[in-house]
């Protein structure tokens, strides 16, 4: 019916049409035969994926002169054959299509088809990289339009079950959840042959900071180098050492050191190793420091005699053991902070004492020594040849003498108990006067070690002979007889 109205339509649109051109129109019974158009196939209505081409295309008979296609009852410029083709684009979709056939014994018009055209899948938002700590958790996402379904991907390979518009990973391991994620989204309807990747999404996993060997406590001598360290896994950003609980300025690195001093004696340090997951706590290591050996009281020297006694000492801090030294040799058995001569020998005590002292603990192999202190053995007197008795004639010349031994100081003679100014040499010498006839002389010898007096020594006197009364001369007679005599002593 409706065919039958477009050609009665278009009959008296052409007859109008040669009227007003004055064009003769053969009577009826003197028109040549001419079959109208007739559609034998008509289009087929098209579900298609945006992009794809489709072609509408009919089959007609008749005496055809022509085509022509409409889109959404306007006429598409161009589409003038038995078939229309166009590439599906998504404003396309629900467009009509339709052809009139055209011919001068009466056009046909097919029916009108529609276009279904299904949208390409495609990526609004992206999903989203991000760092993350093992154990954390995190959830990739995407925002898709014309998604009919949806492959998550890691570092290239399908992840099993992720097939959702969001990925959650619960608990996030280092090993097998980082890398680079990418989910594929996958077409519906007549897309559904159809994908587009997402932009690749970077999860780095950071690894908590995790202490395998804690600062160690220590005990040093002073003065010693000291280095605390601090060994620790994962992804590490830093260190910060503390002493006491209060931050060691510049103290950045994983190892800390010091030269010991007696004051840090009893300090605790400690580390913060630092970490992009969070910061991890040493425990805290104890330095004892032990103070050297030092002498506050030197030893101090003498001057002794053969056979008294002496003791020198040392006063030391710190002290493990002490070692008594004479003239660079050790003394066996001298070993505490003093030593004791009991009966000096000059030849085998005199010389220079010092002791070393050595620490204690950690500082046992340290030492100190002492300034050297001399012991000055003296001899006592001892006189060998003491004066001798002398028996002289008056007016000789007479020396006493004494011989001795030991540290001598000095000498004094003395006569009949009397000191003899002056007389202070080893010998003393005079000349006999019959007034010194039994004058008995002896000496002190002045020592270091104490004096000692000789016995005494008796000068004996003899006179000499001396005339008082002299012979007398007389005048005689031979024969007389005469005395001489004289007086003498």
């Amino acid at each position: 019916m409706i065919k039958l109205r477009q050609f009665q339509f278009i009959g008296v649109f052409l007859l109008t049409l040669l009227w007003s051109l004055q064009i003769s129109l053969p009577s009826f019974s003197q028109a040549p035969s001419c079959t109208p158009a007739s559609i034998t196939t008509e289009p087929v209505l098209a579900n298609v994926c945006q992009g794809d081409e489709v072609t509408f295309d009919i089959e007609a008979s008749g005496d055809i002169t022509g085509y022509q296609w409409y889109r959404n009852n306007v006429a598409i410029t161009g589409a003038t054959s038995a078939s229309y083709t166009l590439t599906a684009q998504s404003s396309n979709n629900g467009d009509k299509f339709k052809v009139v056939v055209l011919s001068e014994c009466g056009n046909d018009t097919s029916e009108e088809v529609t276009l279904t055209v299904t949208s390409l899948p495609s990526i609004s938002v992206h999903p989203v990289g991000a760092t993350k700590c093992v154990g954390e958790t995190y959830t990739f996402s995407i925002t898709a339009s014309n998604a009919g379904g949806y492959q998550w991907i890691l570092n290239n390979g399908d992840i099993s079950g992720a097939t959702n518009a969001s990925y959650n990973i619960a608990s996030i391991c280092n090993v097998c959840d980082a890398g680079a994620y990418k989910v594929e989204v996958f077409g519906t309807g007549a897309c559904a042959s159809q994908s587009v990747t997402s932009n690749s999404a970077d999860l780095v996993v950071k690894i908590p900071v995790d202490i395998t060997n804690d600062p160690e406590t220590q005990t040093v001598c002073e003065g010693t180098a000291v280095t605390f360290s601090v060994t620790a896994t994962g992804d590490i950003t830093g260190y910060q050492w503390y002493k006491n609980g209060q931050i060691l300025a510049g103290a950045t690195s994983s190892t800390y050191g010091i030269t010991a001093q007696s004051s840090m004696n009893g300090d605790k340090y400690s580390v913060v190793v630092k970490g992009t997951c969070g910061d991890q706590t040493s425990t805290e290591a104890t330095l004892n420091v032990n103070a050297k050996p030092s002498i506050s009281i030197n030893p101090v020297g003498a001057t002794k005699c053969v056979g008294e006694t002496y003791t020198f000492s040392v006063t030391a801090s710190n002290a493990g053991g002490y070692q008594w030294i004479l003239n660079n040799e050790d003394i066996v058995g001298a070993n505490s902070a003093t030593y004791n001569i009991a009966s000096i020998c000059d030849v085998c005590d005199e010389g220079s004492y010092k002791v070393e002292v050595s620490g204690t603990g950690a500082c046992a192999s340290q030492s100190v020594t002492s300034n050297a202190a001399d012991l000055v053995v003296k001899i006592p007197v001892d006189i060998t040849d003491d004066p001798e008795t002398q028996t002289v004639c008056e007016g000789t010349a007479v020396t006493f003498s004494v011989t001795a031994t030991g540290d001598i100081t000095g000498y004094q003679w003395y006569k009949n108990g009397q000191i003899l100014t002056g007389a202070t040499a080893s010998t003393y010498g005079i000349t006999a006067q019959t007034s010194m006839n039994g004058d008995k002389y002896s000496v002190v010898v002045k020592g270091t070690c104490g004096d000692q007096t000789s016995t005494e020594a008796t000068l004996n006197v003899n006179a000499k002979p001396s005339i008082s009364i002299n012979p007398v001369g007389a005048t005689k007679c031979v024969g007389e007889t005469y005395t001489f005599s004289v007086t003498a002593s």
